[in-house]
Parts: structure tokens; sequence; C-alpha cells
């Protein structure tokens, strides 16, 4: 570690990483100035903005949608909601561009974030896409923000699988049956 009144020492470090390692996080880091203010302001902004993307994806504001993931592209590519403005971003584009579009946005995600949550359902995506399965371009995100709220089983279910619905009830004294299967 670099003592503060060591700026030479400091600065000479900081060329060697940007020479030696031009495309490492390191020569990123040490090659912005105000780095580490940013980084504080970070963690506040990234939340608003993916807060204000994701209410955009919901209204059908795409290209809002793709500013917001350029923005915080540049701005904060290290972030850890990247992969979700990725995603939100892709979704956009096969809301507006079509299938080849999206898929390319999908695979630059899996290729950035694979090992993310979010990476691996880009995966999948992409491995339906390859089954035959197509998405489709329209302006209305309504079923897809729907279906994640959307907890209710229908009834039509239900009676075929000719299970009954369990009724949970916050009582502690009523009668349970277990089923333990090894």
């Amino acid at each position: 570690a670099l003592r503060a009144d060591d700026s030479m020492e400091r600065q000479r470090l900081a060329q060697e990483i940007i020479t030696y390692y031009p495309d490492s996080k390191q020569a990123y880091i040490v090659s912005q100035p105000d780095y580490f203010e940013r980084l504080r302001r970070m963690a506040a902004e990234q939340d608003s903005l993916y807060e204000g993307t994701y209410k955009a994806f919901a209204a059908g504001q795409f290209a809002t949608v793709k500013q917001n993931k350029q923005y915080a592209e540049a701005n904060y590519p290290l972030s850890p909601l990247m992969p979700r403005f990725l995603f939100l971003n892709a979704v956009s584009v096969a809301r507006t561009e079509g299938q080849a579009a999206f898929a390319e946005a999908l695979r630059d995600m899996v290729s950035r974030y694979p090992e993310s949550e979010l990476g691996a359902m880009a995966k999948d995506m992409l491995a339906m896409m390859g089954q035959g399965m197509e998405s489709q371009k329209g302006g209305s995100t309504g079923s897809l923000v729907s279906r994640r709220v959307e907890t209710v089983v229908p009834e039509e279910e239900e009676e075929q699988s000719g299970v009954e619905a369990t009724v949970w009830t916050e009582e502690r004294n009523v009668a349970s049956v277990v089923l333990l299967v090894l």
C-alpha cells in the first residue's frame, strides 16, 4: 500500500499498470482520477437508475431502457447491477428490433456475465431460440410483467392435476399431515 504523500511512486505504478495491462479492471480504475468518489456515489445512483429503467421497461418505454443501459455502461461498467441492465436492454431490443438483434444482445450478456443468474436465463433463452422458438416484436410488456406478479394457479390446472389445492392457515392448533419420502 502506498502512503498518501508518495504521489510520484503512485503515478509511476499507475502508468505501469496502464502500459502492461491496458484492458484490465485495474487499468480502468487507475486511469480515472475520480474513480473512488464515483464508486461512493455509484451505489445510490445505480439503484435509482435501475429502478427507473425497470419502470420504463414495464411501461414499454424501450428507448429509455436502451439509453439508461448505455449510461450505466459508460459510468458504472463494474456495477453488480450491470447484468440486469443488459437483460432489460436485450428484451427491449427483442421488442423493437426483432429476433436476430435479441439473440445478439443475449450472446453479449452471456459472454460478459456467464455466471450471473440472468446469464443462465439468457443461455436458456438462446437454447430455446435454437430449438425454433421466436421472440415477438411489440410495444407492450404487459404479459411479461403480469406473469411475474401472478401467483394464482388457474382452476383448470388444479382440476386436471387431480390434486386438491391445499389451504394453508395461520392457525397453529390444526391437525396436519406430513408425508416423508425416503
